[in-house]
Order: C-alpha cells, then sequence, then structure tokens
C-alpha cells in the first residue's frame, strides 16, 4: 500500500468525519436560528449567500490554475519554484479581496431591485449585506497557504482547523441568538471565526514548511507565468458563467416568487449542502493525489482509478440522493413542522442538482488535475445562460420546482456532459459515447433503486422519531443492498475492496 493511497485516504476519512460532526452540529444552530428568529432571516441568509457565490467570479479560476501549477515542483520537491507560486499566489488573492469588497459596496445600494418584497425586520438590510461581503473578502485572507496543504496532500490539516472554527463560531451563535437574538452579533461571529480559521492555517503551515516564508528575489519563469496566465484566462470564462449560474436561484426565486420561499426551501438546501459537503469534502481529499497521480501516470493507469473514482462517487451520491427522495419531508416535519414542508416535487429537482454533479466528480478532477482548463469555457457559458433563461421561464409557472428543474436540465445538458466528453476523449483515449452510455446506464439504476427503496420504506406505518429512525435504516439497507447487488462482480468494486482490505491491513501493523 502505497504512501499516496494512505494519504488519500486519511485526508477522505478526516475530511468526511469532520464535516459529519458539522452537520449534526449545524442542526442544532438551524433549530436555535429558527426558533429565535423568523422565515424572513432565512431567506435574507440563502438569498445573499447566492449573491456573494456571483461575487466570486472575481476569483476567475486562480486557485485552480495555481494547485495545477503547484503539482509538479511539489512532486520533484522544486521549493524555489513553490515558493514563487506563493508569492504570486499572495498578490492575486489580496487584489480579489479588494474587488470582492468594491462591487459589494456597489451591489448593496441596489438591493431592492433584487428583492421582491422588503424583509420586515429591524436590522438595516444593507448593513446586513456589508457584513456577508467583509465575510467573503475575510475569506480570501492568508487562504492561499492552504494549497501548499493540500498539494502536499495534507487536506485532513485544513478539515480539523475548519470543524475546530466551525464548532466555536456555531457554538458562539447559538449563545448569542438564545440570549440577545441579535442577527448583527451573529454575523460579527462569522466574520471573526473565518478570519480565525484562515489565520490557524496560516501558523500550521509557517510551522510545517518554515522555508515557504523565504523571500523570493527572482520573478516566476516566463514559462510558469505564460502558462498560469493561459489557464486563468480560460478559468475565469468558466468561473465567470458557472457562479453567475450556480449564485442564481435564490436571486431568480426572491424576485419572482418571493423571499419567504427561500427561506423555507432552505432548510432542505442545507440538509442537502451539508450532505453533499461531506462527500465532496471526503473526495476533494484526493484532488492532491490526482495531481500527483497525473503527472506521471500511464493511461492505463489513468483509465483503471477513473473508473474506481466513478463507481465510488455514483454509489455515494445515488445514496444520498435516494435517502434525501425517501426521508426529506419525514426529517423536516418531525424537525421544523409541517409549516416548512415542501412539495416532493421540489425536493426531488433540489436533489437532482446535487447528484448530478455529484456522479461527475471524476471527470471534474480528471479536467483539473490534467489542466483541461480551454476546452470547457463554452459549456459553462451556454450552462450559465441556458440556465438563467430556464429557470426564469420555468420559475414563473411552476415556482420553487421550476426554478430548481431548470438547474438540474441545463447543467446535464452542457457543462456535465461535455466534462465527460473532454475526459474520456483527451484524458483517457476513449470513445466519449461510453462514458454516456455508462451516466445513463447507472442512472437508470439509481431511479428503478428509488422506486424500491421508496415504495419499501411507505410501508411502515410507524409515526414519530422510532418510525423515522426504522425508515432510516430499511432505506439504507434496501438501497445499498440493491447497489451491491448491481456492482459486486463488477472489477472496480473488486478493485476498492482490494483497496479498503489493504488500508485495514497497514493500519494493524
Amino acid at each position: 500500500m502505497n504512501n499516496r493511497t494512505q494519504k488519500s485516504a486519511k485526508n477522505m476519512t478526516v475530511g468526511m468525519l469532520s464535516q459529519l460532526f458539522t452537520l449534526l452540529l449545524s442542526f442544532v444552530s438551524r433549530t436555535i436560528f429558527i426558533r429565535y428568529l423568523t422565515t424572513e432571516y432565512l431567506g435574507i441568509s440563502g438569498l445573499f449567500s447566492n449573491v456573494l457565490t456571483v461575487l466570486s467570479f472575481a476569483e476567475l479560476g486562480i486557485g485552480d490554475a495555481m494547485m495545477y501549477a503547484m503539482y509538479k515542483p511539489v512532486k520533484e520537491e522544486n521549493r524555489k519554484l513553490v515558493n514563487q507560486l506563493m508569492v504570486v499566489y499572495k498578490k492575486a488573492y489580496t487584489g480579489i479581496a479588494v474587488v470582492v469588497g468594491a462591487i459589494g459596496l456597489f451591489l448593496s445600494f441596489f438591493l431592492n431591485y433584487i428583492i421582491a418584497e422588503p424583509p420586515n425586520i429591524p436590522e438595516n438590510l444593507q448593513l446586513i449585506f456589508w457584513l456577508y461581503v467583509i465575510n467573503n473578502m475575510a475569506s480570501y485572507l492568508l487562504t492561499y497557504k492552504k494549497s501548499v496543504l493540500i498539494a502536499y496532500q495534507e487536506n485532513y490539516i485544513i478539515s480539523g482547523v475548519q470543524q475546530l472554527s466551525s464548532v466555536i463560531q456555531q457554538i458562539a451563535q447559538m449563545v448569542v441568538l438564545c440570549f440577545t437574538r441579535q442577527y448583527i452579533l451573529y454575523l460579527i461571529i462569522q466574520i471573526l471565526c473565518t478570519i480565525l480559521n484562515n489565520i490557524i492555517i496560516s501558523i500550521i503551515v509557517k510551522k510545517r514548511y518554515p522555508w515557504i516564508n523565504e523571500k523570493e528575489s527572482e520573478d516566476l519563469p516566463h514559462e510558469v507565468s505564460r502558462e498560469i496566465f493561459k489557464n486563468v484566462k480560460s478559468l475565469s470564462i468558466s468561473k465567470i458563467a458557472g457562479v453567475v449560474s450556480n449564485g442564481s436561484d435564490n436571486i431568480i426565486i426572491s424576485k419572482f416568487v418571493g423571499l419567504s420561499s427561500v427561506g423555507v426551501a432552505s432548510n432542505y438546501t442545507m440538509i442537502i449542502n451539508s450532505l453533499n459537503g461531506i462527500l465532496w469534502n471526503g473526495l476533494s481529499s484526493l484532488t492532491g493525489s490526482f495531481g500527483n497521480f497525473n503527472v506521471d501516470s500511464t493511461i492505463e493507469q489513468r483509465r483503471k482509478l477513473f473508473n474506481e473514482l466513478f463507481l465510488c462517487s455514483y454509489w455515494l451520491y445515488g445514496f444520498m440522493t435516494i435517502g434525501i427522495i425517501t426521508l426529506a419531508n419525514s426529517f423536516i416535519q418531525l424537525w421544523v413542522g409541517p409549516d416548512y414542508l415542501v412539495p416532493q416535487g421540489v425536493v426531488l429537482a433540489l436533489v437532482l442538482i446535487t447528484y448530478i454533479s455529484g456522479v461527475n466528480f471524476p471527470a471534474y478532477t480528471y479536467q483539473s488535475t490534467l489542466g483541461m482548463f480551454d476546452k470547457m469555457k463554452l459549456p459553462y457559458v451556454l450552462f450559465a445562460v441556458f440556465n438563467i433563461l430556464l429557470s426564469i421561464f420555468l420559475g414563473r409557472s411552476l415556482g420553487l420546482f421550476g426554478v430548481y428543474i431548470a438547474t438540474s436540465i441545463s447543467r446535464l445538458c452542457t457543462s456535465e456532459v461535455s466534462s465527460g466528453y473532454y475526459v474520456y476523449r483527451y484524458g483517457l483515449k476513449l470513445p466519449p459515447l461510453k462514458y454516456l452510455k455508462k451516466y445513463v446506464i447507472f442512472f437508470i439504476i439509481m431511479v428503478l433503486n428509488a422506486l424500491v427503496t421508496n415504495c419499501t420504506v411507505s410501508l411502515i406505518q410507524i409515526m414519530g422519531i422510532a418510525g423515522f429512525i426504522i425508515k432510516t435504516i430499511v432505506c439504507a439497507v434496501v438501497c445499498n443492498s440493491i447497489f451491491l447487488v448491481c456492482f459486486f462482480r463488477t472489477t472496480e468494486f473488486q478493485n476498492l475492496l482490494m483497496r479498503a482490505k489493504g488500508l485495514l491491513s497497514s493500519r494493524r501493523k
């Protein structure tokens, strides 16, 4: 069992466990939030978070381009080049923070055009937005040092620090809400903990890699800076299109459906995003390993690993999707009551967005670690345009369901299909139709699994917490049993099983 695999497993385990703990704490925090504040605050939180997602276009894909540039020098232990890259990275992210602040300040004067009906709250809406902008700016300060830990496959350190700052933040926010009910103080705590998180990571990087602090008098080599500029130029179009599209849903809902609908849907999105965070964080912990792996791997090795990662991500996201479809409304009713329920169709449309992108994680990872930035410009632009137009059209006639299903359709037909196409054709040297065929077959299996699991769980008539626990256990057993029957004999499953056995045996030694 090689060191890269062990680091990958460690990063994935710590990342997923950290996110799981954060999820549990988030439910307690959200429960207190709902109890002491109105639904309108939930709507504000969801809306402003989306607006800030759109503002993140200022990053222009610099992070991805810099990470790609670091894989080779890290593998070759070229400390001088890594240091030069970090100097550029620092300057870029400082500039991004300034740009985000300037654009956020400008947008704050146009909030009335974004929100259909102003919320009935005592706080100044503009001040609340400014605090969201400041938090977003703070997220860029010192964060460039995370890239060192990612490049050296030490993501577990980032996960641990994020977990610590998250616990401090949520406990402090809960105390503030319980005793003061002050939303402004709630947001100030969020800003302080964002800064704390980045400071701790910066200190850890300085101690683990003291040579990072060495000042470089020489500029970045011309060929390296030219490659980075080329990748940033390609990524910037994709980045702008992606964030505008991803951040538009709640803005469109607020404008055409109402701010309260954003608040009601936010409980579902919190659950889905938290579960997605667990899976995506765990899988993303492998990115540094893939970056190192793809520097000198053969085509056959890439194909083998891609197929294993595809099955792994499909199984995880398929299980999550089926679980949400089957249990989400039951959980929401138990948790916050029937007033916060949405139709089952809306739940389906919401979770499909996450499933479509989650299953495509292997393609996304390969296109990033192989530097396929230029090829994805047009698909992301098409995604942004198609999604916004379709969301407005369907949102007016179908409400929440229309906005969310438009995002699923747009994503699937543009960026996700294109990503799989380019990775298969150029990265794996295989006919792209093979990927499409696999994607469709696996989706059909997931749909059939969802129908069987849902029908089985619906037979359980026990109510309350005991009934929900029983339904959850039955859902997990039935869903994963079907997946096991379908994939047990595949080469990918057997390879994953061997890797798991190898990791377990190496830990026992």
